[in-house]
């Protein structure tokens, strides 16, 4: 509000002005603010509080407008590294507004709370797993042995070359709130159900309903089992358990293990 404006005030609406400006300043301190509030809170001037609808009024933050359709991605990227330090209970908005750059307007202005927030950074780090195997089981002309050790390459491929994400996963496997854990049921079943990709066409099917029921859970099984280990990778990192050992070689005794498992061959025995 500028000083000719303010002066043309009441004492009392200059009270009420003052105290409606400090209120909202604490509240956008807190993160407690509406989205609608986060667009466009007006005084009683009708000119808004601040003039930046994205960040606190500090030289180093400003103009930078909380609308711009890329701030979304920027803020469920620093959504994820702070998620990656701190569990969901014990991360803020706060925080993830400060590993963006922004205030906690901008998040506001973009997500309804924490909880969208961490459901949206949990789905996107899902699926870029996904993405990463998913593309060799796209581009193969058949999938078959060699297909299925690619897959299990690339699984591990993206665990060590995307390490914040990776960690976001572990820290909350399973998911945090009710929506991230529908995330990952239907992450998981959507794995489980690409084994049947992997069975070869010559492969009968089971005369007896008991028998292809044994068949299906077994398979079941044997991806979900898969899943498990392909997100155990974290523990060659440098602090994990494995860590001493070259990845190639883990990769390799991994798949050995693994793919005959899934395609029900039979190895042959070491001499």
């Amino acid at each position: 509000m500028t000083g000719g404006s303010r002066a043309a005030l009441t004492g009392r609406e200059a009270w009420w002005c003052e105290s409606a400006t400090r209120e909202r300043g604490r509240r956008v301190h807190n993160g407690n603010v509406t989205k609608a509030e986060a667009r466009a809170v007006q005084d009683a001037s009708g000119e808004p509080a601040f003039e930046s609808e994205d960040v606190l009024p500090e030289p180093e933050a400003a103009g930078r407008p909380a609308h711009r359709p890329s701030r979304r991605a920027e803020i469920v990227r620093g959504a994820t590294t702070a998620f990656s330090r701190l569990t969901y209970a014990e991360a803020t908005v706060e925080e993830v507004a400060a590993e963006c750059g922004v205030a906690p307007t901008a998040v506001y202005y973009h997500f309804g709370g924490k909880e969208e927030l961490f459901d949206q950074a949990f789905a996107t780090c899902l699926e870029g797993f996904s993405a990463s195997i998913d593309h060799i089981r796209g581009n193969a002309a058949e999938l078959n042995e060699q297909v299925l050790r690619e897959v299990i390459y690339a699984g591990w491929a993206w665990w060590r070359t995307h390490p914040v994400e990776a960690r976001f996963l572990t820290l909350h496997l399973g998911g945090a709130t009710p929506q991230s854990r529908r995330s990952y049921e239907a992450w998981q079943e959507r794995h489980a159900q690409r084994a049947f990709d992997y069975l070869t066409e010559s492969e009968r099917p089971p005369r007896s309903s008991r028998k292809a029921r044994e068949q299906y859970a077994s398979k079941l099984m044997a991806f979900n089992f898969l899943n498990q280990l392909l997100t155990t990778a974290q523990t060659t990192w440098i602090d994990g358990p494995l860590s001493r050992l070259p990845v190639a070689r883990l990769e390799v005794a991994l798949a050995d293990i693994l793919v005959p498992v899934m395609m029900g061959t039979e190895q042959p025995a070491p001499s």
